[in-house]
């Protein structure tokens, strides 16, 4: 066993928990220290797409975020280091967004999704940090006992749901 047994205690969890947040703010610190930004006012594009209404934007948003989000959780697979920088990404682009806007507009058009999609974005990485230490325990432990997901399952539902009510949220309102 490479990493000692106190370290996979009780409060490996807050450990997981803190370490999500802690990189995604890290993220947006990186990213509010870029000055050179463009002004925008809304999104009317995406991927030389044009949504022709809001339910097409919903669409096209959600499916968006549901891909990150499940990149997110599946870089459990290289032991969640994908999944770091791409939450890294997600903080830099948060912390960039915040210099192009307006205070009118953060409040308006930009945190009522932003702060939903974060959280399920942290969730999905503190999931993949979780699935991880549940595959190196079982793999690396000589008496095996059968893995359980079952909290990781309810984690991962929470943050479809967060995702979509983002996603209804950015397409409906944040986006004028």
């Amino acid at each position: 066993n490479i990493l000692p047994s106190k370290f996979w205690g009780q409060n490996i969890n807050k450990v997981f928990l803190f370490i999500s947040i802690f990189i995604f703010f890290v993220g947006i610190i990186i990213g509010q220290s870029f000055n050179d930004v463009q002004n925008f006012n809304s999104i009317e594009k995406v991927d030389g797409f044009i949504p022709k209404n809001k339910i097409e934007l919903f669409s096209l948003i959600f499916e968006n975020n549901i891909i990150i989000y499940f990149l997110l959780i599946a870089g459990f697979i290289t032991f969640s280091l994908s999944s770091t920088f791409l939450l890294l990404y997600n903080g830099f682009i948060f912390g960039y967004c915040l210099n192009l806007i307006s205070l009118n507009e953060l409040l308006i058009h930009f945190f009522p999704h932003a702060i939903l999609e974060s959280f399920a974005y942290i969730l999905a990485y503190y999931i993949s940090l979780r699935i991880s230490k549940i595959l190196y325990s079982y793999f690396m432990e000589s008496h095996k006992k059968p893995l359980n997901f079952k909290y990781e399952t309810i984690y991962i539902f929470i943050g479809v749901l967060t995702i979509f009510f983002s996603a209804i949220i950015e397409s409906y309102v944040s986006i004028k």
